[in-house]
């Protein structure tokens, strides 16, 4: 995309463009990344979710969005390169996907941390970003609100902001009419969408049919966690681990 594009912004499919990203202006001029937290100010530290130390193993920034230009290829290549065998999820992971990893994007490259209210407005900022539905758009904390992310709601339980708060959830529909009011629209234009119009996931198998299950996932990564050698070895740089060449390469 950088090849055909001077600027690439990439978001999480459960996200909702509401106005203009002005903020992409500083691209090439103070910076060369943007990337937005999840929050501008400290969680209370009480028995709600998320938590501080949620976030903190998630990593500060909301991999949700992020927007760069060419100057920032040697960061995406850092990047794509840690994206092998690195990005693994569980309770006793701290790499949580791809995205704690870019908690080093401000060491390595010219990168503007998002202030403005209005990106990524989600469930674990909600307590501190309140919003009016005005005639010309919705207003978050005075501001306009960019853009929204979904993240863990599922609009056939729409009683429940996100399933990632848990038990214990800080922001409640029954609390939050303003936050009802919003996620009630996103819910209306996805039941809009014709069922069986979205893309299945497509790295959910190898090329001959094998699912690739957490067990499945867990073993390859083992393998090549103990066998750096083996990995290195591996012609896989042309190759997709995808394709029946590439899954050859792995079975072998």
């Amino acid at each position: 995309l950088l090849e055909r594009h001077p600027t690439v912004v990439y978001l999480d499919p459960d996200t909702r463009i509401y106005a203009p990203m002005d903020e992409l202006r500083y691209l090439g001029q103070d910076a060369d990344v943007l990337l937005a937290p999840h929050d501008v100010l400290p969680l209370p530290e009480d028995s709600l979710r998320p938590s501080s130390t949620k976030i903190l193993r998630s990593g500060m920034y909301d991999l949700g969005f992020v927007a760069l230009n060419a100057a920032a290829r040697p960061l995406l290549k850092w990047w794509s390169d840690r994206m092998g065998f690195d990005t693994t999820v569980g309770p006793f992971d701290d790499h949580f996907s791809e995205q704690r990893w870019m908690d080093f994007a401000p060491a390595f490259a010219r990168a503007r941390i998002v202030h403005h209210p209005g990106y990524g407005v989600a469930y674990w900022n909600l307590h501190t970003r309140f919003l009016e539905n005005r005639q010309d758009g919705y207003r978050v904390n005075g501001l306009e609100l960019v853009f929204a992310h979904f993240q863990g709601y599922d609009p056939d339980r729409p009683h429940i902001v996100s399933s990632n708060q848990g038990e214990f959830p800080r922001v409640l529909f029954s609390e939050r009419q303003d936050v009802l009011e919003l996620f009630s629209d996103y819910r209306e234009e996805l039941l809009s969408i014709p069922e069986g119009s979205a893309e299945p996931y497509g790295f959910s198998s190898l090329s001959s049919g094998m699912p690739l299950g957490k067990l499945v996932r867990s073993i390859v990564g083992q393998f090549f966690d103990s066998n750096d050698q083996a990995f290195a070895e591996l012609p896989l740089d042309n190759v997709s681990a995808f394709s029946a060449e590439g899954e050859a390469l792995l079975v072998e």
